[in-house]
């Protein structure tokens, strides 16, 4: 997965923001990712369909990522689709 180089696009070319804002991106990111974490953690074991589940809900929350149309809504979405991975 290529969200380093993903964010980076996005907050420099599409959004026009420098390093500062990139760096916004990542700190979102890691706050997805870690409740994401701390989520799946508190499962006693993994099932199929919430693992199918997790995986649509990923995919629609790319889609979404890519159809952003600020820096604001991109990074809302970005802690979902993190939380999702």
């Amino acid at each position: 997965m290529n969200f380093q180089m993903t964010t980076a696009l996005m907050a420099t070319v599409v959004f026009h923001k420098g390093a500062g804002g990139y760096g916004l991106l990542g700190s979102i990111m890691a706050i997805g990712s870690l409740s994401g974490a701390l989520a799946s953690a508190r499962r006693p074991n993994p099932r199929l369909r919430i693992l199918l589940m997790a995986y649509a809900a990923f995919a629609v929350a790319g889609g979404a990522l890519a159809l952003a149309p600020s820096y604001i809504w991109f990074a809302v979405l970005l802690v979902r689709s993190a939380s999702r991975r």
